[in-house]
């Protein structure tokens, strides 16, 4: 039989331990239960209540119970909408495009640096943000390309737009918040380079990683040395070695990329040998040679070179050669670098005389200092001849110091065999060798052929030719000039 409320006769269902209409405490009488248990239920009777009363009561229970499930519910459901929208907000791709933006907006290089990721797993530095950034300012379409690139990915779920050559990438990369896609600035390193043909270089990128030492270069075979992964960017690169310091700025958007450190060497002559060189006003020390090369020059110095040539106290000044960086400067005195390369010649116009006479102290037996003094004995010892032919010291003295003894002495024996009226020629003669005494001196043995005429006491005619050993003391008194200050005869022998 059905089961009534003791309190507002509603029909209770099975096993309840409470009236679901008013909340009373359900007391199970069946209607066929004895007298006695009606009698004991109605030991603690309920106060009778009018109706409306007893109503608002139950409603007020019923409206507690349901609070109390309901709205612990429905803030729950809230707080996890709250949650879901705010991760989907925080996980928006183009939330992640925009603070990139903001960022190089701003140049906040530290923010940047924890923004972008590499292919590398490497640390992104500030430094290497800053380099970005400058990138960003020299290149504005490298900037262009790479923001285009993740609005373009921020609206297709991550996806690369085709053919894009963007340095810097939107890229989905796991999950955010368990839920939602994870979405990073994304970049391939680079590894910058540099050429050096200087063994020993130290080559770095300035403020950034270690520096490498490039052991193998030479200057027949540069080196090539690799730096440490870096993102793209605008980066100085710098080389230290112990002939020459150079820095170079270059954009780094590829590992193809690379400085050149390659010094340059230049090779300088002069039409007078020995004369000594100096570069930018400065005495390098060096004296000029046949194959003097002078360096190591950055691609973009621009040294001007003359030679000074000093004898007994006197010098002279060549014309001075400058380099500039390209034909736009071009004159008479300049060379582009690419043009000297191939040799700077330093011209002395008082050498184009022929009676200028230069020898090299440091090759005395060379082959130039030969042909110098071939040309010098020829002319000398057909004026000899000459004098003593025409019995005319004149034509001679001008070989010869002005007032020395010796040069006394020498005009004497000139004039002596003239007032014999011998006439003599040289015929041939040979420079035996040619070795630097001192003092801008010369011994030159020089074997002579020589013809003479001449009557004798018994006025007979005499013609006969003989060949002398002979030892002079040569000496450089000006720049171009030599003068005879010594003579000996080693030996005479008839023919």
């Amino acid at each position: 039989m059905a089961l009534h409320c003791t309190q507002c006769g509603k029909v209770l269902e099975d096993g309840a331990k409470f009236c679901t209409n008013c909340g009373h405490p359900a007391v199970q009488v069946s209607e066929n239960e004895p007298a006695a248990a009606l009698a004991q239920a109605e030991v603690a009777p309920v106060p009778q209540q009018s109706p409306p009363t007893r109503y608002a009561e139950t409603s007020a229970r019923t409206l507690t119970i349901r609070k109390r499930i309901y709205i612990p519910i429905i803030i729950i459901a809230i707080l996890l909408a709250g949650l879901y929208y705010t991760g989907k907000v925080l996980a928006d791709p183009q939330r992640t495009v925009e603070s990139f933006k903001n960022a190089v907006r701003d140049h906040k290089a530290h923010q940047l640096a924890s923004m972008i990721h590499t292919n590398e797993n490497t640390k992104v530095t500030d430094e290497q943000a800053k380099a970005m950034l400058s990138l960003f300012e020299k290149y504005p379409e490298t900037y262009s390309a790479s923001l285009s690139a993740m609005e373009s990915s921020a609206g297709h779920s991550g996806k690369q737009p085709n053919g894009s050559t963007a340095l810097y990438r939107l890229k989905k990369h796991g999950k955010k918040f368990l839920l939602f896609d994870n979405y990073e600035i994304s970049t391939k390193v680079v590894h910058p380079k540099a050429v050096t043909n200087l063994k020993g270089m130290k080559v770095g990128i300035k403020g950034i990683g270690k520096t490498r030492t490039a052991d193998k270069a030479s200057g027949d075979s540069p080196e090539t040395v690799v730096l440490d992964a870096v993102i793209p960017g605008y980066y100085t690169l710098v080389g230290k070695s112990k002939d020459i310091n150079t820095s170079k700025s270059f954009a780094f958007v590829s590992s193809s990329g690379k400085v050149d450190f390659t010094a340059i060497y230049l090779p300088v002559t002069a039409n007078i040998p020995s004369a000594e060189l100096f570069m930018n006003d400065q005495d390098t020390g060096k004296k000029l040679g046949e194959h003097t090369t002078v360096g190591p020059f950055k691609k973009n110095d621009t040294p001007s070179f003359y030679a000074v040539y000093t004898v007994n106290g006197k010098s002279i000044k060549s014309d001075t050669v400058t380099i500039t960086k390209d034909d736009s400067d071009y004159d008479d005195g300049t060379l582009t670098l690419e043009d000297a390369q191939e040799g700077v010649e330093l011209y002395f116009e008082e050498a184009d005389s022929e009676d200028f006479y230069s020898l090299d102290q440091e090759d005395a037996d060379s082959e130039a200092n030969r042909d110098v003094l071939e040309f010098f004995f020829q002319q000398y010892l057909d004026s000899l001849g000459s004098a003593i032919s025409n019995q005319a010291t004149d034509e001679v003295s001008d070989y010869y110091e002005t007032g020395s003894d010796f040069t006394k002495s020498e005009m004497k024996s000139i004039e002596n065999l003239g007032d014999k009226e011998i006439t003599e020629s040289n015929q041939s003669f040979t420079i035996d060798k040619s070795t630097y005494k001192d003092s801008d001196t010369f011994s030159v043995d020089v074997t002579e052929d020589w013809n003479e005429y001449y009557y004798d006491d018994d006025n007979n005619e005499v013609d006969k030719d003989f060949t002398l050993k002979s030892n002079y003391s040569v000496k450089q008194t000006a720049p171009g000039t030599l003068k005879i200050v010594g003579h000996k005869t080693l030996s005479k022998s008839e023919n």
